[in-house]
């Protein structure tokens, strides 16, 4: 539909019928609300573009006075992540297998966002065609992991602890067509859904390297 809704949730979390829905979002993937700054981030994949809205208090989006951020052309935006912090931003771009990452910083109430990195999810390894899915942060914010479902493969980076840019650390195969994974609250594990191979991937997670151990 390309489009994005909001939804009023009643007092047992049962979402009510949409009170806004904005159009001609194409390829839209992913939307992330940034609490620090109070406004929604949206991919769109198909324009290698990244919409941003206020959330206003009566739960409709309005939206900024900036335009939107662009990728590089048909790198092909998915999904996203914050640091905990909020003050940086990490998307995974689906279609060129690379990451940007974002500062956001409030400027006399204006919001400005800057591209200070892109890195390719393999390092210095080349694929020929990339098909990039996932992408989730630590909650200690010192490691970041990326999934690939051509490569299937599950990529780990290290956070630098002053700039917030990648360091690319190792890559690990894992379930084909990786198009999902998750890291539990603690820090302490990683679990990988291969949409293909029809299993599920349980890692523990090193607490000094963030490297993974491959448990069931």
């Amino acid at each position: 539909k390309n489009c994005i809704s909001v939804s009023p949730l009643n007092k047992y979390g049962i979402p009510q019928q949409p009170i806004q829905i904005i159009h001609n979002i194409k390829g839209c993937h992913a939307a992330k609300m940034n609490h620090k700054y109070n406004i929604l981030f949206v991919t769109s994949l198909k324009e290698d573009c990244i919409y941003f809205y206020y959330l206003t208090e009566f739960g409709i989006l309005k939206s900024t006075n900036q335009t939107p951020i662009y990728t590089q052309k048909k790198s092909g935006p998915r999904h996203l992540v914050f640091h905990p912090n909020y003050k940086f931003m990490y998307t995974i771009n689906e279609l060129n297998g690379t990451i940007d990452v974002w500062s956001i910083t409030n400027e006399g109430n204006l919001i400005k966002i800057e591209n200070i990195q892109n890195i390719n999810i393999l390092d210095c390894q080349i694929s020929q065609s990339y098909w990039s899915a996932d992408i989730h942060i630590t909650s200690c914010g010192r490691f970041l992991y990326v999934s690939d479902r051509i490569l299937n493969t599950i990529s780990l980076f290290h956070v630098n602890k002053d700039n917030k840019k990648l360091i690319f650390y190792t890559s690990y195969v894992t379930a084909e067509q990786p198009r999902s994974f998750c890291i539990d609250t603690d820090n302490c594990l990683l679990i990988v859904i291969g949409q293909k191979s029809n299993k599920i991937v349980i890692y523990s997670i090193s607490e000094n390297t963030g490297e993974l151990t491959k448990l069931n």
